[in-house]
Order: structure tokens, then sequence, then C-alpha cells
């Protein structure tokens, strides 16, 4: 398809997720693939993508803003393993991060990767659960 179809990946579709982690900046990509791919985003019900009619034109882009959801955050929340959205086809994510340099990758490049899947690691890392301090490795098998 890629070669019969030129230009492909820019007529996909994508919402971009910015915001930040307890390392830095973060961003979600969910792209979808062209006229089947929808996005869902679980806190954006207004959200639509791959309709049959533009209501854009070409090349130009929707802005969502979520600072209302949460004034202390500044930002939607979202917990550990909390589901954000899917797709109603087949398409991918792209993730862009900031880490510290004891970051471990747990995938390899070319690996499928499926719900669930943790994409890494940052060893000796903890996190709060009520009062108590687990291990970010304890908690996450």
């Amino acid at each position: 398809m890629v070669k019969r179809l030129q230009n492909l990946f820019v007529l996909n579709e994508r919402v971009t997720l910015l915001g930040r982690w307890r390392y830095g900046f973060f961003s979600m990509i969910p792209v979808g693939a062209i006229n089947v791919g929808s996005i869902k985003i679980n806190f954006d019900t207004a959200l639509h993508k791959n309709l049959r009619v533009q209501l854009l034109p070409p090349g130009t882009y929707n802005e969502a803003v979520y600072l209302a959801a949460s004034l202390l955050l500044n930002g939607q929340p979202l917990t550990t393993v909390q589901e954000m959205g899917g797709f109603c086809l087949g398409s991918m994510i792209v993730l862009v991060f900031e880490a510290p340099r004891t970051f471990e990758f747990a995938i390899k490049s070319g690996q499928k990767v499926k719900v669930g899947n943790q994409p890494g690691d940052v060893p000796g890392a903890f996190i709060m659960v009520g009062k108590e301090m687990i291990p970010l490795k304890e908690k996450t098998e």
C-alpha cells in the first residue's frame, strides 16, 4: 500500500497529546490510518477523526486545550495504566518523551507492541500508593 499511494503517511490523521510526566515532557501521538483508523480519546467526546466529509482544508489543524480539566495540573489528569482512548481499526502510536539517563527500553526496534506492554522502566524509581512507597517494577508486574 505504501508504494501504491504517494504521501500515504502525510494523509494519515493524527492527534497530538502534549503533557508532562515525572521526568519532563511527554507526547503521545495516535496516528489513524487514512479512512479506517478512527482515533478515540476518552476524555474528548467532541473529537471526530477520519470523517468522510472533510471539515478542514488539507494541511490545517484544530487545537483543543484541556487546561480546565484540572486547575491543579493544568490539563487532563491520567493515572498509570488508565486507558486514554483507542482506535476503531489498525493504526499506531508515536511516543516522544524526556527521561533520565537510567531509562531502559523494554521493547526492541521493530517489535510488535500490544496493549499493556510496558515500553520501558527507570530502575530504582518508586511510586506513592496511599502512604506507601512501592518500587515501580513491583507495581507494574
